[in-house]
């Protein structure tokens, strides 16, 4: 449910007046619908069991949040860039730090973990200002549909690393993206 992020950013870029190309246009459906099915996990089809509800509801507001990020960051950038990073990182600091304190369960942290979550830091700043950097160069709805494909690499690290199966489902998912990828390239 969450995978639906992209609808959001695409659809405001559209009500704002950037109007992808008829072959962009093209490129974007399908893969957001591969997107959908490469996140999709065949074990949780089963809607009547306990939570299920809750769950929807969350992914729901997950691909809203999401998407309201990727619109949010499009505007900031058009100012400046470095600005636009550092009240996004702040701001989901500031969340993460306000829930940590709220939370039943305190946080516990080894020192060999920092490096990791520096790593990490300095990855999802890496990956927001390539987003904002792009969505300056390019239409919101575009950007966004090509952006929100990092569950592909999420798949093919859990395959490599793990050793997860990649299900048939996901498989002709990843196939449609990159057919997605290669339409909107190509408009």
């Amino acid at each position: 449910v969450a995978a639906t992020a992209p609808v959001v950013p695409v659809v405001m870029g559209i009500a704002l007046g950037e109007l992808p190309s008829p072959v962009q246009g093209a490129g974007i459906a399908p893969a957001a619908v591969g997107i959908v099915l490469t996140a999709f996990q065949p074990d949780s089809v089963n809607l009547s069991r306990p939570g299920a509800t809750a769950s929807v509801v969350f992914g729901l507001l997950t691909a809203l949040g999401f998407g309201a990020f990727y619109v949010a960051m499009d505007a900031a950038s058009e100012g400046e860039i470095p600005w636009a990073l550092m009240v996004a990182r702040l701001t989901a600091v500031s969340v993460f730090l306000v829930a940590a304190l709220f939370a039943r369960s305190g946080l516990a942290m080894r020192r060999a973990d920092i490096p990791m979550l520096v790593a990490i830091g300095i990855l999802v700043i890496a990956g927001d200002a390539m987003y904002a950097t792009a969505s300056t160069h390019g239409l919101l709805s575009v950007v966004a549909a090509l952006s929100t494909l990092y569950p592909i690499v999420t798949i093919a690290l859990a395959r490599a690393f793990l050793g997860e199966r990649v299900e048939r489902l996901q498989r002709a998912g990843v196939a449609i993206c990159l057919c997605g990828v290669v339409t909107i390239s190509a408009g």
